[in-house]
């Protein structure tokens, strides 16, 4: 399952009519909190209708973010959803993209809860439709079912947690201890990679030691990862370097459209809420965005009726003009974070140049991709679009193959790992003189007598030291293990029989601090 801005699987969904492979993540609710309508079901002008009489709550983009929006009373637009499923630490830089705070009856969980279950009911249902002997297949597989679920690149630990909690809201699995045992994560990266070699996009000598990137550009983020052939036969990947994941897809495109068409338009009888939504959602995103691939040239973007004209403003029959150039302000922040991750991913694997291949429904648009070339070309890296593949669904396509046949066999970590223990003190060490006033003696150097506390060893300790288990851009491989010994002294055998500690992570670049005191990235 591909959840994203726009979703996607392996088959069709009901009242998909349209020749995209991927359907919008909406859904909508009733007062009472039950799912109404999802996918291309919500987007239709019947169930547009029939949630403005019944006053149904309207979810879209849940996975980036969730705020309101007073397209009528009685309505709530919960949106961006992604945004609150990201890693803790991972900051985002809105550019104008409006955050509010969730529903109070809602979570990212839940929401995403209600979606997965949406998705795995279409997915039984296409079956039971395409396959003569459907029922005995879904009854053969009934207790075999497992799940592979991609997110962006670098969302693992509490992200992954919540999608195996919402995966159990949906009813894809019974509880907390099967989801561990059937569902498995992928990174879009990762399942991107897959699908460009299973559809041929490499050369046809696929050599060991050849270097490739995936550049994923999603509709919330882009996500990049590199990698090399280590085996021809059978193929074998591994990762070069950490990935990267930033917040600068295509809908920061249409936020900066819909700020430029509303500057445009402002004080008009075009200048409200309903028209410009309609203008950018619709008109902007499925033409204007998709056609535009030169800023000499003017771009029309329908506003009205094809009987309006307004030379004022620039409205002839409808459309409104839009100078090339203004058409391209809107693509410049994806553009700029675009080269900023490829040009980090290439220094940080030695400086060598290598093809970076574009997947992702972004990845369409011919002005994003002859800038990406024109910016690159004297840096010796070419930029490739597969044309065998949908490039909207190799994500679902790869998550498929990762089922199959995983050929990554190693990854590198994007965090440092370790926890916070203590170290013998050491008078000679800046450091532990500067932490003096948090020194300790610990019980070995303590002996205790009924009626009297005397001291007859004082062996001093240092709290709050940072122990590595594992640094950042190590590679790990598929059966990789860490381990650290460590030991607590305790007064009562009975306390020690469970102890429990926590394992922070260090996302920032070197030098790990040593101590818990300077932990600015945890």
């Amino acid at each position: 399952m591909d959840l994203t801005t726009n979703s996607s699987l392996a088959s069709m969904f009901t009242d998909q009519t349209s020749g995209d492979s991927k359907i919008p993540s909406i859904m909508y609710y009733g007062e009472g909190m039950e799912m109404k309508a999802a996918g291309a079901t919500a987007a239709t002008e019947d169930t547009d209708v029939e949630a403005e009489c019944e006053g149904w709550l309207k979810v879209q983009y849940f996975k980036m973010h969730m705020r309101p929006a007073a397209e009528c009373e009685g309505w709530l637009k919960v949106q961006y959803f992604k945004m609150y499923m990201r890693p803790a630490g991972m900051t985002i830089d809105t550019k104008g993209l409006e955050i509010s705070p969730l529903p109070q009856s809602m979570t990212p969980t839940t929401v995403m809860g209600d979606f997965l279950g949406y998705l795995y009911s279409e997915t039984v249902k296409y079956i039971r439709i395409h396959h003569s002997n459907s029922a005995d297949l879904l009854k053969s597989v009934k207790d075999r079912i497992k799940f592979v679920l991609s997110h962006p690149n670098g969302w693992a630990g509490l992200p992954q947690q919540r999608m195996r909690e919402a995966a159990v809201l949906g009813k894809l699995v019974k509880d907390s201890e099967e989801a561990r045992a059937k569902i498995s994560f992928v990174s879009e990266g990762e399942a991107s990679a897959l699908s460009c070699l299973a559809g041929g996009f490499c050369p046809p000598n696929l050599d060991r030691g050849y270097r490739f990137m995936i550049a994923d550009l999603g509709g919330g983020t882009l996500d990049m990862t590199s990698y090399e052939v280590t085996n021809s036969s059978p193929l074998c990947l591994k990762e070069l370097t950490s990935s990267d994941c930033q917040f600068a897809g295509s809908v920061f495109v249409n936020n900066s459209a819909r700020n430029l068409v509303q500057k445009l338009l402002r004080g008009s009888q075009y200048d409200n809420p309903e028209i410009l939504k309609e203008a950018i959602d619709d008109h902007f995103e499925t033409s204007t965005k998709r056609q535009f691939k030169d800023e000499r040239k003017i771009s029309w973007l329908r506003v009205g009726n094809r009987d309006e004209n307004n030379a004022r403003l620039g409205v002839r029959q409808g459309r409104l003009r839009i100078d090339g150039k203004d058409v391209a302000s809107c693509f410049e922040r994806s553009i700029s974070e675009a080269l900023k991750m490829i040009k980090a991913q290439i220094a940080r694997c030695g400086g060598k140049s290598m093809p970076v291949w574009l997947v992702g429904g972004f990845a369409a648009s011919d002005w994003l991709f002859l800038k990406l070339e024109d910016a690159l070309r004297s840096d010796g890296v070419e930029i490739r679009r597969p044309t065998a593949i949908d490039l909207s669904k190799a994500v679902a396509h790869g998550n498929v193959l990762y089922s199959l046949e995983n050929i990554v066999s190693s990854r590198v970590t994007r965090c440092t790992y370790g926890l916070v223990c203590s170290t013998a003190y050491d008078k000679n060490d800046s450091q532990h003189r500067r932490r003096k006033h948090l020194q300790y003696t610990n019980l070995k150097g303590q002996l205790m007598m009924p009626g009297k506390f005397d001291i007859i060893v004082k062996k001093l300790m240092m709290p709050g030291k940072f122990d590595i288990i594992v640094k950042k851009n190590n590679e790990v491989k598929e059966a990789s293990r860490f381990s650290r010994s460590y030991h607590s002294l305790v007064e009562d055998i009975s306390s020690a029989r469970r102890i429990k500690t926590r394992i922070h992570s260090f996302a920032d670049e070197d030098p790990v601090p040593k101590w818990y005191d300077e932990n600015e990235g945890m």
